[in-house]
């Protein structure tokens, strides 16, 4: 089978009803959302990136299941492969590019106490 051209860096490798096997290429210093809703490997053949708590190098591997995985990839970019379970071929949204001011805000959202909530000094 000869490499099918996806998304947002992503190309088929391979994809049968047992597993589907990609290849992703991420650009230097970009932010990526991995959305690993089935058992999910992944491969670093170059570069380096952030994955949730982990640095993740060239030669590594991490597995994900039921889970988001944020990456923050480093200054060289990324090569990697990702094999997961084929049930109905390549998952559409599994890579999203994540805009770093969203995320930001969404984190502030977040922590920011509830009107409720009273800070200050002591009394």
């Amino acid at each position: 089978m000869k490499p099918k051209r996806l998304d947002n860096g992503r190309s088929l490798l391979a994809s049968n009803r047992h597993f589907v096997f990609e290849r992703f290429e991420l650009e230097p210093e970009s932010n990526w959302r991995l959305d690993a809703s089935r058992e999910t490997w992944l491969l670093m053949l170059h570069g380096s990136a952030r994955a949730g708590a982990l640095d993740v190098v060239a030669g590594e591997a991490i597995f994900a299941q039921a889970e988001r995985v944020d990456f923050k990839v480093g200054e060289a970019g990324v090569v990697c492969l990702l094999a997961y379970q084929g049930r109905g071929g390549p998952i559409p949204k599994l890579l999203q590019r994540v805009d770093v001011q969203d995320e930001i805000d969404a984190r502030q959202r977040t922590e920011a106490p509830s009107s409720g909530t009273q800070m200050g000094a002591g009394r």
